[in-house]
């Protein structure tokens, strides 16, 4: 553990407007699973859900100077409504970008805390839904390719952004192969703190770190191993036509990859 993070916890200042949701019991899922599930009630949250925790903390530990110039937040719906209430509770300025599809009830919800909120509403997130409509694009391709290949594949994915795209597309193989195949790179030791790690030698995905970063970057060497596998590639110009082809050892991953710019 990070040696000052429960000094953190310890001083974090969410209280000052969260609750302390309690931990209810799900009776059939934990029948279900044998098992007991928990689940923790951040739907009693004052905004209904978690995200006014990260937003007032950080808020709440800003420079004085920092905090009289105000903040700004994209946000569809719950991060908007905790960034709303801890500029409410701080007394300090806020602005919070909305896309224009948002259900009216979560933009009504951020304009009760009263004060001036959303600005460039349609200029800002007219750019994000283009690129979101395009990397949508891309994965849906993406589930088609892997929804032809037999139950429980294991492929590779070397997917760069197209150009000027604002959009991170890193997980768009992760989120196809639900349910139908395994991300053999998808491994993430996200932090000091939290990491989700694979065994050596599982049959499903990479345990080595160094290795992952290769197959997204396309300098994996296959192994007799790992086979049979599949490498998921972009094969036009634009990077937005998808592939997918069987690999052998020996061979880099994305040793037929077209990228954008490259």
């Amino acid at each position: 553990m990070h040696p000052d993070y429960l000094e953190k916890i310890l001083k974090a200042r969410v209280y000052d407007v969260a609750i302390e949701s309690p931990l209810e019991k799900a009776p059939i899922l934990s029948a279900r699973l044998h098992n007991t599930l928990l689940l923790k009630r951040e739907d009693m949250q004052p905004v209904f859900s978690f995200k006014l925790r990260g937003a007032y903390n950080k808020m709440a530990q800003l420079p004085a100077a920092a905090l009289r110039r105000g903040v700004i937040a994209a946000s569809a719906g719950n991060h908007a409504q905790g960034v709303a209430l801890a500029a409410q509770r701080l007394g300090c300025k806020a602005v919070i970008v909305m896309p224009v599809t948002t259900p009216r009830i979560k933009v009504d919800a951020v304009l009760a805390r009263d004060f001036p909120t959303i600005q460039g509403v349609i200029l800002f997130f007219s750019f994000v839904y283009q690129d979101t409509a395009t990397v949508n694009t891309m994965e849906a391709q993406i589930v088609d390719l892997v929804g032809k290949l037999s139950p429980g594949q294991r492929v590779m994915g070397t997917i760069l952004p197209p150009p000027g795209s604002r959009i991170l597309i890193q997980h768009i193989l992760d989120r196809a192969c639900i349910g139908r195949c395994f991300d053999y790179g998808n491994y993430e030791p996200s932090a000091d703190v939290f990491r989700v790690r694979a065994r050596p030698g599982n049959p499903y995905v990479l345990s080595n770190y160094e290795d992952a970063i290769s197959t997204e970057e396309g300098d994996y060497t296959v192994r007799p191993g790992d086979l049979p596998i599949y490498q998921i590639y972009q094969c036009n110009l634009s990077g937005t036509n998808i592939c997918i082809r069987s690999l052998e050892a020996g061979e880099k991953n994305d040793r037929l990859g077209i990228h954008p710019g490259g």
